[in-house]
């Protein structure tokens, strides 16, 4: 009992230190945790005290840089950010984390170069890292840099940072770009090549097909190009696919394009851009019934604004029938927008499809899709307010013979509600 007791006299300084050293790392631990959660909610003020605790608390840079150099990044401090993640960088423990917060630091300031170098060194370190292997992608794709782009795009596949389905799409459109700017350039076997690979990967997409058949046609294969396009129309019946099957036979009559175009929509007749194609090139033939029977043939939710024009031409070109052509014309104004080439990041259209968007240089987003609608309402007067000529809306005298004085004319939405 004495030794015991005489153990513990001589041990109690050394317990009390014990103690109280556990006791600060325990509350620079909480410290540095809590600060890491303000810095993720952005409170800059928190983050800042929390950071200044848990280093005095710890003494140890190495654990609290990163929790400083988030705090002054929040606090504006450029700067004293990049001085703490140049730090962590000498760590190997942590440099990952320094040039991580340095890519964002570069992107931020829009420098893509520095970015782009950094991403690199951190893909090094950590090659299974999803946001270093999507910025080196993005920064490839967005320089048009496409065998870079591509070679990236393959090792995230096998390292199984990307899956294969959702590599698939990005693989078809690098390998149809390579394929555009290989024929821009005349590399026209090189093209065939690309154009290949990516039918090879998605067999429906119709940019590929149409590059490819004329690189088949070029290089004297128009069998083979016929042959694609047919087979294609059966899948996937595009307007791009009339026109690419037209050229092959550039010195037809509009009478032998018809023959060719019922050719070709035979594999897939009751497609509405069949019926649509058919009644375009009758037209240009001046088959009016053939024009006409095809036109009918659409539901009528398949009439959008190309449909209404042809009927106006029809109208108009057959029976000479301008009321009827005007009617159409109207009703254009109302159907559905015809599908055109459409970014599904800003929404912009383009007349042919591109790998990058043409307005937000997005990669990967153009498809083929109906447009958004901007609709244009007008500013209505007051409750019981004339409209005078000043308003634009028209004069307080009705201008329709069936209308009251003072009442709104009918506009071609109203005669056909349609």
């Amino acid at each position: 009992m004495l030794y015991r007791l005489w153990r513990g006299v001589l041990g109690a300084p050394e317990d009390f230190l014990s103690r109280r050293q556990y006791k600060r790392r325990e509350d620079g631990y909480r410290a540095l945790a809590l600060g890491m959660a303000a810095a993720a909610g952005g409170d800059r003020e928190e983050s800042k005290r929390l950071a200044r605790r848990a280093d005095a608390l710890l003494q140890d840079p190495d654990l609290t840089r990163l929790l400083s150099a988030q705090a002054a990044a929040l606090n504006g401090d450029e700067a004293a950010a990049r001085r703490y993640f140049d730090a962590l960088i000498e760590n190997d423990e942590t440099a990952f984390l320094g040039l991580t917060g340095l890519m964002r630091q570069a992107m931020a300031d829009g420098d893509d170069a520095r970015t782009l170098a950094l991403a690199k060194r951190a893909h090094k370190i950590r090659s299974d890292s999803v946001f270093v292997v999507d910025t080196i992608f993005d920064l490839h794709t967005r320089r048009a840099e496409w065998p870079e782009a591509q070679a990236i795009l393959f090792d995230a596949v096998r390292r199984r940072v990307k899956t294969e389905v959702e590599a698939v799409g990005q693989r078809t459109t690098i390998f149809t770009a390579r394929a555009i700017e290989a024929e821009g350039a005349g590399g026209f076997p090189e093209a065939a090549e690309f154009a290949a690979k990516a039918l090879s990967s998605t067999a429906d997409f119709v940019p590929a097909a149409v590059l490819s058949a004329r690189t088949l046609e070029r290089a004297g294969k128009a069998r083979r190009a016929t042959r694609l396009l047919e087979d294609l129309w059966r899948r996937n019946p595009h307007p791009e696919l009339i026109a690419a099957y037209l050229s092959l036979w550039p010195l037809q009559t509009p009478l032998e394009r018809v023959k060719r175009v019922q050719h070709l929509t035979s594999a897939n007749p009751s497609a509405a851009e069949s019926c649509v194609a058919v009644a375009a090139a009758a037209l240009d033939a001046k088959l009016w019934g053939e024009a006409r029977r095809h036109l009918a043939a659409l539901d009528d939710g398949e009439i959008n604004v190309r449909v209404c024009r042809l009927m106006a031409r029809l109208e108009q070109e057959e029976r000479g029938d301008s009321a009827a052509a005007r009617e159409w014309l109207e009703r254009a104004n109302s159907a559905p927008q015809d599908r055109t080439w459409t970014c599904e990041s800003c929404g912009a259209v383009a007349p042919e499809w591109s790998a990058l968007c043409g307005n937000c240089s997005a990669f990967d987003t153009i498809s083929w899709k109906q447009p958004p609608r901007v609709s244009f309402l007008p500013l209505l007067p007051a409750k019981g307010a004339v409209l005078t000529e000043d308003d634009g809306e028209g004069q307080g005298e009705s201008d329709d013979p069936g209308k009251e004085p003072g009442e709104r004319p009918s506009s071609p939405l109203e005669q056909h509600p349609s």
